[in-house]
């Protein structure tokens, strides 16, 4: 099979990903439901897009669309996403990817050859579900739809060639390995874990592996179950008197923790903080020397500085990418010849029972009707012979392509 143009995969992803913007800018690209549903309502509205999902992670907001005009509509999706992040963002330039290009990029995120830790596993849930987000909006596409196929058995094939990371690789991973490799002594230590969403339950998981002395958890909302065992937010300045750590991972939209929250530290004891929140959820003005904050953007450089410098399955998983990019394309192919199956279609049945009767009326009208009428068929029969022909040849295109290259 021939490669496919960036025309023929009419697909376009801009975003801002760990390394293009830091936590806070990122945040204000963030998506609410009414503001997914505005900005989706406008794209599809015009005549250069049929559909459009959105994506917010820790590490990433990217926004995924698909229509006729891919370089049109990541021109004003990046202008969009700048307007979104505001004058204070005016250094940041959202990276844009139109036609093969963006099918590879998805492809890449889904097994997480392109977050802060190589190989996150949670990353293709999270993708997942921001397409289930567009179904359900009614904002996907087939063409979008087709691409989280493909996602799906490329997330199943690293799994099985151990590409994707345990329950400890992620944002949450790094955070505990960050106090690990910074508290004195984890196996003394008391920390908390603030806020129990799905990050924040990996948190506790990662958290219990490394065996610290004392977990605290907290939360803005205590299940009966978790009673007795979870703090509610509004203790949280009484609890950071208590341990040495914490790992803030609520999803609040403003700050829980601001420095009148720590006016009742009283040992003076240094507290390590570490906020993986998006948006950031520690107003850091103000704060007493001996509290120690880092966010997203600074475990960003740490685990840089930590590196080792092997490929970690690189050139493995960039074929899994490709093998799962030709799927996508075959895809988008037969996809194409089965919309043109249905127009040869449609324009045969025009032909045959409007056009042809049309025009020998009106050029032998001066035959007798039953000599018109043995014309007509004549010719009828002809476009049948050739339609069918033609259809056939498309039918058999189809079944190569939706087969792949062989």
């Amino acid at each position: 099979m021939k490669p496919a143009s960036a025309a023929s995969v009419p697909l376009a992803v801009v975003g801002c990903d760990f390394r293009v913007a830091s936590t806070r800018l990122r945040a204000r690209a963030v998506l609410d439901d009414e503001g997914a549903g505005r900005l989706a309502g406008a794209l599809l509205g015009s005549s250069h897009a049929d559909g459009f999902a959105e994506i917010a992670t820790c590490n990433r907001v990217e926004w995924i669309a698909s229509g006729g005009d891919p370089q049109w509509t990541a021109s004003l999706l990046s202008a969009e996403m700048r307007a979104a992040i505001g004058p204070e963002g005016a250094g940041v330039v959202p990276y844009q990817f139109t036609g093969i290009d963006a099918a590879r990029h998805v492809l890449r995120v889904a097994i997480g050859r392109e977050s802060l830790v190589t190989g996150e596993r949670q990353i293709s849930g999270q993708l997942f579900k921001a397409l289930e987000r567009a179904r359900e909006r009614g904002t996907s596409s087939r063409l979008i739809n087709g691409l989280g196929t493909s996602a799906g058995r490329l997330v199943r094939r690293a799994l099985r060639a151990n590409l994707l990371g345990g329950t400890g690789h992620g944002v949450h991973g790094l955070a505990v390995d960050y106090l690990k490799a910074h508290l004195p002594d984890i196996a003394s230590a008391r920390v908390a874990v603030v806020g129990l969403g799905a990050i924040g339950r990996r948190v506790e998981e990662a958290l219990r592996f490394a065996r610290p002395g004392r977990i605290v958890l907290a939360n803005r909302t205590v299940a009966g179950g978790d009673a007795g065992r979870v703090r509610p937010l509004r203790d949280l300045p009484a609890l950071l008197e208590e341990v040495d750590a914490a790992i803030l991972c609520t999803s609040a939209p403003s700050p829980v923790l601001r420095a009148a929250d720590l006016a009742v530290r009283r040992s003076g004891a240094p507290l390590r903080i570490v906020d993986i929140g998006v948006p950031p959820q520690v107003d850091r003005e103000g704060l007493p020397e001996s509290v120690h904050v880092v966010g997203i953007d600074q475990l960003v450089g740490w685990n840089g500085r930590r590196a080792d410098g092997t490929s970690d399955g690189e050139e493995e998983a960039a074929d899994l990418v490709e093998g799962a990019l030709r799927e996508f394309l075959s895809f988008c192919g037969a996809d194409a010849l089965l919309s043109l199956f249905e127009t040869v279609r449609q324009r045969h049945a025009e032909l045959v029972g409007v056009a042809l009767p049309r025009i020998v009326e009106a050029r032998l009208a001066e035959l007798p009707s039953d000599v018109r009428d043995g014309v007509r068929e004549d010719l009828a029969a002809l476009l049948v012979e050739h339609t069918n022909e033609l259809l056939r040849t498309l039918r058999e295109t189809s079944r190569f392509l939706a087969g792949g290259d062989r």
